[in-house]
């Protein structure tokens, strides 16, 4: 709940209510969601309802929401295995002995990530040193330490000692972790607890922000504790969600955050995942090998693990100098990403990846970029913008046509939307060509224009698949408005294209 103006008498009466929380924890929430003016009551087990119906009556109330519980997105595991494939996966490590690792410096900047979770294990000898700050959120009396092993899993796959002699390391392996505990024993968290936890992090130093955790609930209290965290300069990562649904879960889903879907060791999208809106990126999630609480090692699975990953891959760039703000570190993000299957679809930019580390320590920023319609999953520009007006309908002959109707193509299916990610917005384009038996024709070019809402024109050609399917991504969008796209041509030795008028569609943004 947020009061304008509100007086300290109020903040003193609802601290002598608040025994739930308990002294200390209860400071550090309201100390923490001050600063939003927020603030956090405890109501009687029945009256939630009726308090809200009241409060949002109340003129002086800009807000009220129920304190909703999120959950830790692990949820499996496996030890059979090969171990870390991720950082292989990732072109952080390499078996061919270059890998982003060269690149880190002789003296290492203090790069610190914050591990909001269940807690970590400072014990681990993994993890020993790792930890430089830790504080939790979750009431009086409640041990700083992981009750539940999920936080000291994810604290492994970011940051875990390297070159020690046992165990594994972390993608970022000499970076400095914050533990900040918002989870209980059993995963789960109070989105007031996690939003404290956040901003904790971001005012004591925090650089990245790794949230593998997650809930279907849009909350403006923990939208506002990222945006608080983002104006103080971190970078913040979150994980999808294990739903196998489309559209991320919160924090993941807000603008401030990368999206973190996962993928498996075939580089293709792990069943579990959530996909489409929200999801930035995709890494490796599945069968991660990472530390156990209490000592040893345990293999889990979740969009979680992927989410740690690109934590990871985050502080790396930090770490080796490649980048030192938090901008330039989303833009290396975002320029680098590898274009694997659903690219442009289930996740915006690709696999997150680390293989632009081995050459250079000179960033090439991607900041505003111009709209550029490609073939998907290849992100790399191949159209340019032209002039020409848009064709009149057209008979294109491609070849010498066999005889009977299978010589000739259409376009059966067209559809465009635009859709919106972390770094930009994209219009998505998707086309089915067929011939005359409604049978799909692969290997056929399809050319197509795209013509913005000032009149500006896009032109590509791309190759459908074995479905007869091709997928067109215009990134970057700018202009608001309709983008009118149109089928200019087909292509294939044999087949002859004729369709009158054009097929076209059109998009709003």
């Amino acid at each position: 709940m947020r009061l304008p103006g509100r007086t300290e008498s109020m903040v003193e009466k609802l601290k002598e209510n608040s025994a739930v929380l308990g002294e200390e924890s209860y400071k550090k929430v309201k100390d923490e969601l001050d600063k939003l003016g927020i603030l956090r009551l405890e109501v009687p087990d029945g009256l939630i309802e009726k308090t809200i119906e009241i409060l949002e009556k109340n003129s002086q109330v800009v807000f009220v929401e129920r304190d909703a519980i999120a959950t830790a997105t692990a949820v499996t595991n496996d030890t059979d295995l090969p171990k870390q494939w991720g950082l292989y996966a990732m072109h952080v490590a390499s078996s061919t002995g270059v890998s982003a690792w060269d690149r880190l410096p002789a003296s290492p900047a203090p790069i610190q990530v914050a591990v909001v979770d269940t807690g970590v294990d400072a014990t681990h000898p993994d993890l020993q040193g790792a930890i430089v700050q830790q504080s939790q959120f979750l009431g009086q009396g409640v041990p700083v330490t992981d009750e539940n092993g999920h936080g000291t899993h994810i604290a492994g796959i970011i940051g875990a000692r390297g070159n020690n002699g046992q165990g594994i390391a972390g993608v970022d392996y000499v970076t400095q972790l914050m533990n900040v505990k918002v989870l209980d024993a059993s995963g789960n968290g109070y989105y007031s607890s996690i939003a404290a936890g956040v901003m904790w992090a971001a005012d004591n130093g925090a650089e990245v922000i790794n949230l593998s955790l997650g809930a279907p609930y849009d909350s403006p209290s923990l939208k506002e504790a990222i945006d608080y965290a983002w104006s103080k300069g971190a970078v913040i990562v979150a994980a999808a969600g294990n739903n196998g649904a489309s559209g991320a879960l919160y924090p993941a889903r807000y603008d401030h955050v990368i999206g973190v879907g996962a993928i498996d060791e075939n580089l293709h999208r792990s069943s579990y995942t959530n996909t489409g809106i929200g999801v930035d990126l995709a890494a490796p999630g599945d069968k991660i090998f990472s530390t156990r609480k209490g000592g040893g090692y345990v293999t889990m699975t979740g969009t979680s693990m992927a989410s740690a990953n690109v934590a990871g891959i985050a502080a790396l760039i930090l770490q080796t100098g490649y980048c030192t703000t938090r901008d330039c570190t989303y833009e290396a993000l975002q320029g680098h990403g590898v274009p694997i299957e659903g690219t442009g679809s289930l996740w915006a930019l690709g696999m997150a990846d680390g293989a632009f580390l081995y050459a250079s320590l000179t960033p090439t920023p991607t900041a505003s970029p111009s709209p550029s319609l490609s073939p998907m999953p290849s992100i790399t520009p191949s159209l340019t913008p032209t002039a020409t007006p848009s064709p009149s309908p057209i008979t294109t002959p491609t070849g010498t046509p066999t005889s009977g109707s299978n010589a000739t193509m259409t376009v059966s299916t067209l559809s465009a939307e635009v859709k919106r990610w972390f770094f930009s917005s994209s219009l998505l384009v998707n086309a089915t060509v067929q011939d005359g038996a409604s049978s799909p024709v692969s290997k056929a070019t399809v050319s197509i224009e795209v013509k913005s809402p000032s009149g500006k024109l896009f032109q590509g050609k791309a190759t459908t698949n074995n479905k007869g399917s091709v997928v067109f991504g215009m990134t970057s969008l700018k202009e608001r408005g309709t983008y009118l796209v149109t089928i200019t041509a087909v292509q294939k030795t044999g087949y002859t294209y004729t369709q009158s008028p054009l097929m076209s569609t059109s998009a709003t943004f």
